[in-house]
This record gives structure tokens, sequence and C-alpha cells, in this order.
């Protein structure tokens, strides 16, 4: 494997890396974001359905909902009594899924589409009464989607920096390898009997230019040495 495909696979390694580290921190912050925005759209839900309740009172023997100024309520929640709109309009589409939390007395929350439903009982005396809300979770869905969308073009900046780092990291480290390549094959024409001067080893490509060295030497020496031939090794 020549220099070029060892730094290939450091970078190639680098870039693997990093596209696992940043897929985790988007998968992990995508799934905390959304945990945060079902609480955040849940918790509306719940106050609006509270708003709704306070305003729900009996007069006559009869339910009623006290008028309290705030028409966006109006659009967005309903009260049943004793299985009867008592309030607001129920669009269509949500008509059947609001009919079944009426039905079911207790407190539960649906996802239709885009829209969030929430039930809530409401206590009075002699009656069975009803609260159902509506929260739209387009805000929170594109909040979302905006989100993810960052996080990925921020997650593949990420992986792009760290194998253009990892590429000129290992080009620098890898320098040192040409200069002394250059210097061996210059001295071993010039100078054959020249060594580098490394020093104590600190580093990995320390190490093996002492190892390169000491091998080298050890060649030439045994390539100086007289041999005997085998032809005299019998004879005085």
């Amino acid at each position: 494997m020549g220099v070029t495909g060892f730094r290939g696979r450091v970078v190639a390694l680098a870039v693997l890396i990093a596209t696992a580290v940043v897929a985790v921190l988007v998968v992990v912050s995508h799934v905390l974001l959304s945990q945060v925005t079902e609480s955040d759209a849940n918790a509306l839900a719940r106050s609006r359905a509270e708003a709704v309740a306070a305003n729900v009172t009996v007069r006559n023997g009869h339910v009623v909902l006290v008028e309290s100024g705030n028409e966006a309520l109006d659009t967005v929640s309903w009260v049943y009594a004793d299985g009867h709109l008592v309030d607001g309009i129920v669009p269509g589409g949500v008509l059947d899924r609001v009919d079944a939390l009426v039905g079911s007395g207790r407190s539960q929350t649906v996802t239709v589409g885009s829209d969030l439903l929430y039930a809530q009982p409401i206590l009075l005396e002699g009656h069975h009464v009803m609260a159902v809300v509506r929260v739209d979770l387009t805000p929170y869905e594109t909040s979302e989607q905006r989100s993810l969308t960052m996080s990925l073009m921020l997650g593949g900046i990420s992986i792009l920096l760290a194998g253009v780092v990892a590429h000129l990291v290992v080009g620098r480290a890898l320098r040192v390898v040409h200069e002394m390549a250059a210097l061996a094959d210059d001295w071993g024409d010039h100078e054959p009997g020249r060594r580098f001067d490394l020093g104590v080893p600190r580093d990995e490509f320390g190490e093996l230019g002492r190892t390169s060295t000491a091998w080298t030497t050890r060649s030439r020496t045994s390539a100086g040495s007289p041999t005997r031939s085998p032809t005299n090794c019998g004879h005085p």
C-alpha cells in the first residue's frame, strides 16, 4: 500500500467516524426535540381544556358556557353535555374522533392528521360534560423539520471538515517520510555512510526511522565483512 493509499484510508476512516458520530447526534437531537414539542403541544391542549372548563356552568338545569370574550377558544374547543354538543362547531374531518373521545368519558389524547385532540371531563353535578380542544401541530412539525434540516447541514459540514483536517494532518506527517526518502536516495548516491541523526524517537515515524537506519547499517556492515570461501573451509 503506497503513501497515497495510506492517506486515503486514514481520511476515509476519519470521515466514517465523523459520519457515525453526526448520525447519532442528529437522531438523538431529533428524538429529544420531538419529545419536547409533543410535551409542549400536550401542555397547550390541557391549558385550553382547563380554560374551557372554567367557563362551563349550570343554569336552570342546563349546561351552558359562560362567554369569556376569548374568540380564539371558540374555534378550537367544543363542549358536550350528556352526549350533545352545547358549544362550538366541530369540523367534519374530526367529527367521528371527537364523538369517540366524548363517548369514552375520560381524559385522553389522539392525533388526527396535523391536529391534536384532547378530551377532558368536567365535573358538574347531575351532568356528563366533556370538553374537547384542538391544537394545530403544523408549527411544531415545521419547527422539527427545520431543526432536522439544519442539523443535517451542520453535520455534512462537520464531516467535510473532518475529512479535510485528516487529509492535511496525514499529509503533513507523511511529508517527513518523503523528505527522509529523498535524502536517503541522495546520500546513497554520494555519501553511502551517512545516517540520520534522529535522536530519541518521539512518535511512530521516529521509531520507524530509527529501525530503518539500524537495519541499513547492519546491512551495509554485513555486505562489507569478508567471507571465507567454502572451498577453503577444510584447509588451514
